[in-house]
């Protein structure tokens, strides 16, 4: 298998390596030319599973320019009055900037400043990006590497709400948290979903059993969620922490796996103050008393390395023309996938993914019309490590050239 090396904690965006393969024909060793590695990611990774996801995103911000994408994303400049958060969210470019290969979202003490739609709050600012009327999907898998401030009142998050209010308001269409966290404590971290008929008949479904090992919030870490079907998936750093199966009642959709079957775009933001912090009235979920004890706590950052988004792969039929491979082939996958196949069924490119030590060596006693004579087909199994074809008539080796994690193939006794 390729492996793409993900570089969780240092700022290291794409490594591209080299693998050798060799092939062993009658006894000696013959070296297959070497190329760059640019495959899978790795075997614990939520997109490296039996769904089959592409490794590419479809869409994907790595800020590597100076300035926001307006193509993609829009800047929120108003007040946020639910939860008592106490910043404005402000277009400057003091809040929100693009620099050194990473989205700036910065909370900032301000006197004077107000907000239209949230009066209660001002005097501190803040950034909130969204893609909204840009950029929205339905399933997949969507990741954020993520560093955030050290500031006792600080919420930051990265989520998803509906593009339109299909089953009706919040939180009738739903919400998806792929990440919350708060200053008070920089080893927490949360994911969650919302739903339900109103605001005072609804459900939600946190988690916060993080994966063993993880701390302090400042670092880098990579933050996602993977949306299938009646299922929200949640990671951090490549680790599965939570999942939520089904969105039971009260539901206001009519669906099997709604609201979560509608397209939902981006938003991240840095709430400052909040309940959220520490609850209604608690210490820090006031940031007058971050600003008393800690003064240098302000500006407070919120870095995103890079965003993207992947979708799931669509089974593509590969050509076998040589039946006796086509046979031997559908009763190796017979195996591999736990299932029951015909000798001549169809093939696909995501099936033939699976394969990784094959053996198709013919009987000693075989005759020619038994024999395999043309690998075409084999190049879409793009994970084989060793490849045996003893006693076959195989001449052509073309099809297998560039299957990079290839390591032997024994051609014994072959044309």
């Amino acid at each position: 298998m390729l492996i793409r090396k993900r570089f969780l904690n240092t700022k290291v965006k794409i490594l591209t390596g080299v693998i050798a393969a060799g092939l062993f024909i009658g006894g000696s060793l013959l070296t297959l030319p070497t190329g760059q590695a640019k495959g899978v990611v790795s075997d614990d990774y939520p997109l490296n599973d039996s769904t089959h996801w592409n490794t590419e995103p479809i869409w994907r911000d790595e800020f590597n320019g100076t300035s926001l994408d307006k193509e993609s994303w829009n800047i929120y400049g108003s007040g946020w009055s639910a939860n008592n958060v106490q910043s404005c969210y402000s277009r400057s470019e003091e809040n929100v900037n693009v620099k050194n290969g990473s989205l700036n979202l910065v909370g900032l003490y301000k006197p004077g400043a107000r907000c239209k739609g949230n009066e209660k709050s001002g005097n501190f600012t803040s950034g909130f990006v969204e893609t909204k009327g840009k950029k929205s999907w339905t399933y997949g898998y969507i990741e954020a590497r993520i560093k955030m401030p050290n500031n006792k009142s600080t919420w930051p998050g990265f989520w998803m709400s509906p593009d339109k209010p299909t089953y009706g308001s919040w939180p009738r269409s739903g919400e998806i948290d792929i990440v919350e966290t708060k200053g008070s404590n920089l080893d927490y971290a949360a994911a969650d979903a919302h739903w339900g008929l109103s605001t005072g008949n609804k459900k939600h479904a946190q988690g916060r059993n993080l994966p063993v090992g993880f701390k302090d919030t400042t670092q880098w870490h990579t933050y996602g969620v993977k949306w299938t079907e009646g299922k929200l998936e949640y990671y951090i750093d490549g680790v599965k922490f939570h999942t939520v199966n089904g969105f039971g009642q009260p539901n206001a959709a009519n669906t099997p796996y709604g609201p979560f079957d509608q397209p939902f775009f981006l938003r991240l933001n840095l709430a400052i103050g909040g309940d959220y912090i520490d609850g209604k009235g608690s210490k820090w979920s006031n940031a007058y008393n971050a600003l008393a004890k800690y003064p240098k706590s302000f500006p407070a950052t919120m870095s995103i390395d890079y965003v993207r988004v992947y979708e799931r792969r669509t089974a593509k039929e590969i050509n076998v023309p040589d039946n006796n491979l086509r046979t031997q082939l559908n009763k190796k996958l017979s195996t591999a996938l736990g299932t029951n196949r015909k000798d001549d069924q169809k093939i696909t490119d995501v099936e033939l993914e699976k394969l990784t030590d094959l053996n198709l060596d013919a009987a000693d006693d075989a005759s020619e019309a038994e024999k395999i004579h043309d690998l075409t087909g084999l190049e879409e199994a793009k994970n084989l490590k060793t490849l045996s074809l003893k006693n076959n008539s195989v001449f052509d080796l073309r099809a297998v050239s560039d299957i990079k994690s290839l390591k032997s193939i024994n051609l014994t006794i072959n044309r």
